[in-house]
């Protein structure tokens, strides 16, 4: 194909995706901005901008492709239109230039200086739109609109036009705005082409006032007008002459909000970044307000005020927790994190550089085969570790309120078990009415010296069988799957704890907890719950977690502390420990434990949020950025308020980084927690058995063999294998 007349040789193409909330000012304000530099490089030759749309059955597209000396321009483009993302196309993916079209046609107007009429700017695009829609099959419909800028106002492209009488008012009015001159060209593709481009010409036609109108170039064939608008060529004798506002209504650009089936708008309005944000610290992201892209970080020092992530699933949120346990790890830092699905856990495994392999400690409890042991009831003062633990249950299970009887039996039994060095899963044997049940009692009471616990025993041992089921049931209910779930039995019933919390914060190891919650169900957030008590329990008597941080997603379901969410934040600052936590949407938080999170977290990070928490989150962003923003964010965009130096900045928006490359040395690190931390299950099952066979020998010592229990239909107790 031969090189047209005047075509451009150097040229930049753009997809646009407009914001949602577009302007005929922002429209007007590019056009504006664009007549000095196209004006300016016409003393050094030809500079042009082509203004495209194109539909097809996928949707309406908007393309800006920049020639000649032009430079800086798409920056320009960002910057008026907030928002907006302008993506760079490369010669594959520009569809107008490689369209096969079936018709084209080239258009002018007819005079230069007489305006179009264009009453509402904003009815005029939306009608200009609609021919657009309905397309079907392999129908396509483009438009192109080549412009560059007048010499000067009132400039027109032909000498004949200037020898007509001129309406003085009309020219005034049509120089009001900077003058282009311009080349419009239309293409339609598929059987009902002519029908196609039929539409363009009616909506044109309604434009035609006195003196003026868009007409078809005559002699301009299809094929060569085709040719012209692949290769964006420049006429060279331009019949058109448009002003900045009649440019505005006709190139299609969605200003007014227009209802238009198959118009994709865009995204949130860029918020640039204060001058003290941190560019150095724990990176979240890049800015990616134009003219100012740098990277936006948490400074160490603010870091322990904690940080808010919230984001739905596919936005990014995930990824970003990644980044941020990936960026510790690599600077040496401990940290535990409670991954609600495991997904995550095992990409983080898979980017842990090889010098950090042996400070990895991966506590997965469905993990049988070596599981790590976890007694909860371990600890220097049995009264101080029951007690916590009870406050913890009662937070689960609401005893205190619903069954208080039982809050009182769970209290004892756990501080019973918790001074003779037993675990939570023998709950249940304290409990169980009959021989086996009262043998683990007998064991329990010959090794008690505290004698409100022997007096609670006695009073227990002095209920009929039924009302020893019916004080226990509810108990026993709830702690049922730590029994009923073998890697749960084998983790929490091991006396001694591979998981040492106190030794790993103190060594700065890198602790990963993955709940698989597909596997465990709801006893993944009793887990969870536990694994985060017992982590604070132990920051609580740290004066300093110094290089140490925690990480939980989908918080909700894990923050049941004896203490209140807020009351842990505000200790926890005062540890020097950073808390992040993450969650899909806030509106599903309590109204304490939202209001808690909001004011202790300082720095809040939102990706594009369920529409059930726009308003809410839109409060907490200080009224610059709104829930329009928020609800037009795109992937791996956020709007972040980070806190420095006691100040939560202005909100910026963002883009957050890809994943961190995997390393490979996934199975090492998981190979060598398992073998530093875990046991082999069938020792660690034969540990419990034999432990629990001695707490139970009594059974039967009179006759040999063990008396028959009540069976369970008649006292509402179902017999445990323990």
């Amino acid at each position: 194909m031969n090189t047209p007349a005047g075509i451009d040789r150097s040229r930049r193409t753009y997809l646009v995706l407009f914001p949602h909330d577009l302007h005929r000012d922002a429209v007007l304000a590019v056009l504006r901005a664009l007549y000095g530099p196209l004006r300016l490089s016409l003393l050094g030759g030809d500079s042009t901008v082509a203004l495209e749309v194109y539909a097809d059955v996928r949707g309406i597209r908007y393309y800006f492709t920049v020639a000649g000396a032009t430079d800086g321009v798409e920056n320009m483009l960002q910057t008026h239109l907030a928002g907006a993302t302008v993506t760079p196309v490369d010669g594959t993916d520009d569809i107008m230039a490689t369209t096969l079209w079936s018709r084209v046609v080239e258009v002018g107007t007819s005079n230069a200086h007489v305006p179009l009429r264009i009453a509402s700017p904003a009815a005029v695009t939306a009608g200009l739109l609609s021919c657009f829609t309905s397309l079907s099959g392999n129908e396509a419909l483009g438009q192109q609109w080549i412009i560059t800028a007048a010499r000067s106002q009132g400039a027109t492209p032909n000498r004949r036009w200037t020898q007509r009488p001129i309406d003085e008012a009309a020219h005034k009015q049509k120089n009001a705005e900077p003058v282009f001159l311009a080349v419009g060209r239309m293409a339609a593709r598929g059987l009902g082409a002519k029908a196609l481009l039929g539409r363009l010409q009616a909506h044109y036609s309604s434009l035609r006032t006195h003196g003026v109108r868009v007409k078809k170039r005559r002699f301009v064939r299809s094929a060569t007008a085709r040719q012209r608008l692949q290769a964006r060529s420049n006429p060279l004798v331009y019949p058109a002459t448009l002003n900045a506002a009649e440019l505005a209504a006709v190139i299609g650009w969605p200003f007014g909000s227009p209802q238009v089936a198959g118009l994709a708008l865009g995204h949130s309005r860029r918020l640039a970044p204060s001058y003290s944000l941190p560019r150095q610290g724990l990176v979240i992201g890049t800015s990616n307000f134009p003219g100012d892209i740098r990277p936006l970080a948490i400074a160490a020092e603010d870091r322990a005020a904690h940080t808010l992530i919230v984001g739905p699933t596919g936005t990014g949120k995930s990824t970003l927790i990644e980044n941020l346990i990936t960026a510790d790890i690599q600077a040496g830092a401990g940290l535990a994190y409670i991954d609600p699905k495991g997904d995550s856990v095992r990409r983080i495994l898979d980017a842990i550089p090889r010098e950090r392999l042996a400070d990895v400690l991966l506590f997965d409890v469905t993990d049988l085969e070596r599981p790590i042991g976890f007694n909860v009831l371990a600890g220097d003062r049995a009264d101080r570790v029951a007690g916590q633990l009870m406050l913890v249950f009662d937070k689960l299970f609401g005893l205190s309120i619903n069954t208080p009887r039982a809050y009182d039996v769970l209290r004892n039994t756990l501080m019973t078990l918790a001074e003779c060095g037993y675990t939570v899963i023998e709950v249940p044997l304290a409990l169980l009415p009959g021989p086996r049940g009262q043998a683990f009692r007998d064991t329990l009471t010959g090794q008690l010296r505290n004698p409100e616990l022997l007096d609670f025993w006695q009073w227990f041992d002095n209920l009929s069988t039924r009302e020893q089921a019916e004080t226990g049931a509810p108990i026993t209910r709830r702690l049922r799957p730590l029994l009923l779930y073998p890697e749960l039995r084998a983790t929490f019933g091991q006396v001694q704890s591979g998981l040492d919390l106190a030794a790993a914060v103190a060594a700065r190891k890198i602790v990963l907890i993955p709940l698989n919650s597909a596997q465990l169900h709801e006893e993944a957030a009793l887990v969870g719950t536990l694994c985060l008590n017992a982590l604070w329990n132990v920051i609580q008597v740290t004066e300093r977690a110094e290089n140490f941080a925690l990480y939980v997603d989908e918080f909700r379901d894990l923050i049941n502390l004896p203490i209140s969410f807020g009351d842990m934040l505000a200790k926890a600052r005062g540890h020097r420990l950073p808390i992040t936590v993450a969650t899909q949407d806030v509106s599903r938080l309590t109204d304490g434990m939202r209001k808690d999170v909001m004011n202790n977290a300082r720095t809040k990070i939102f990706f594009q949020p369920a529409a059930s928490d726009l308003a809410l989150l839109a409060q907490e962003l200080g009224g610059t950025a709104t829930a329009a923003d928020l609800a037009h964010l795109g992937p791996r965009e956020i709007i972040a308020r980070i806190y420095v130096d006691g100040v939560a900045t202005p909100p910026v928006t963002g883009r957050t980084h890809p994943p961190p490359a995997p390393v490979g040395l996934g199975q090492a690190a998981q190979s060598a927690s398992r073998s530093r931390y875990g046991r082999p299950r069938a020792e660690v099952e034969a540990e419990i058995d034999e432990r629990l066979r001695l707490a139970t020998r009594r059974v039967g010592r009179t006759t040999g063999t063990a008396p028959e229990p009540t069976p369970p239909e008649q006292i509402g107790w179902e017999e445990w294998e323990l």
